[in-house]
């Protein structure tokens, strides 16, 4: 079996594995709306699926994942307190979804993992770490700077 989940998102199964690739290499594959709501569709779809027995979460390009996208509008940075409430609750389902699910959750980090995508990687199971490999929580950047 194998299906694209989104265009941000890709998902492939093939022999009991599912790979989850984030696929916006142009910012470090930086979550926004799109790319959270096709990492949760993807690791629902994984979780479910009876011949998944293993899911590998990996980003495209030279990024694993540089956290939120500070520059969306669809994103935790922007909206009103309800649409921000709803953001992080979507983000903890992920991470959620990572630690608990009944499978082996693996993030293959290829390069940069900052925020919340530094949050996906320790919600997995197992971390494999590429030699460029950068991680940092990034939370003290994110803010407006004095």
């Amino acid at each position: 079996m194998e299906e694209s989940m989104d265009k941000v998102v890709d998902y492939k199964v093939a022999n009991g594995i599912a790979t989850i690739t984030l696929n916006r290499p142009d910012s470090l594959n930086a979550m926004n709306a799109s790319l959270l709501e096709g990492a949760v569709n993807a690791l629902d779809a994984a979780a479910l699926d009876p011949h998944v027995r293993v899911v590998i979460l990996t980003g495209a390009g030279r990024g694993f994942c540089a956290g939120g996208d500070l520059g969306a509008t669809d994103t935790l940075g922007h909206g009103d307190t309800e649409a921000k409430i709803e953001v992080l609750k979507t983000l903890q389902r992920s991470s959620k979804l990572l630690r608990t699910m009944p499978k082996v959750t693996i993030a293959a980090i290829n390069g940069p993992c900052a925020g919340g995508g530094f949050s996906w990687a320790a919600a997995a199971d197992l971390r494999y770490a590429a030699a460029s490999a950068k991680f940092t929580t990034a939370y003290l950047n994110a803010g407006p700077q004095p």
